[in-house]
């Protein structure tokens, strides 16, 4: 290891906890559709962790990134539909609702100035368990699948798609450069 690895190792561990629950149904009395539809649940239980310096000579500072929970709640329908023997159309429309949820003090800021102490305009407090703030969004799939033959198919689809955990990457500062997140009152889904 030379020296400018050993001054900037650390080590970070982080926890995902993710609980779901689903209550899903599937209809095919129709004569060429094929609907499903439910609901669903997820908490997100968060750890992001602590980073730690790793080895002697290590300069990184222990940060503690914190804990965070989040509550999605989704209602979905998708068909499956037989339009011919060679062609099949599949459309769903999934809506959710997510909210991060406390303990938390959330900051504001001034407008149109950049997130930073000298900048904060006011504080919200949540308490434990609370919702913070409410994000709706309409999850959309439609796909098209024509089979030209019985060894080949042309298939076209459309999807647009939300997510409420991600990863965030950073190839500018040394260390860490990829940290685990749930969207919260300032970042969107």
């Amino acid at each position: 290891v030379d020296m400018m690895d050993s001054i900037a190792s650390y080590s970070h561990k982080y926890s995902i906890n993710h609980y779901e629950t689903r209550l899903d149904f599937q209809s095919t009395a129709l004569m060429k559709n094929n609907l499903s539809y439910g609901l669903g649940a997820i908490l997100y239980n968060l750890n992001r962790g602590i980073v730690e310096p790793f080895g002697p000579i290590s300069l990184r500072t222990s940060t503690d990134l914190g804990i965070e929970k989040g509550l999605e709640l989704s209602a979905y329908l998708s068909d499956h539909f037989t339009v011919t023997e060679r062609l099949n159309v599949d459309a769903g429309l999934r809506y959710t609702a997510f909210s991060p949820l406390g303990p938390k003090t959330v900051y504001q800021y001034e407008e149109n100035e950049p997130r930073t102490e000298e900048y904060i305009s006011d504080s919200l407090n949540f308490s434990n368990n609370s919702a913070i703030k409410w994000y709706h969004e309409p999850d959309i799939r439609l796909s098209f699948n024509f089979e030209t033959d019985k060894n080949g198919s042309v298939k076209i689809s459309f999807n647009q798609l939300h997510q409420n955990l991600f990863m965030l990457n950073n190839s500018i500062a040394i260390a860490p450069n990829t940290q685990w997140k749930l969207s919260d009152y300032h970042l969107k889904p």
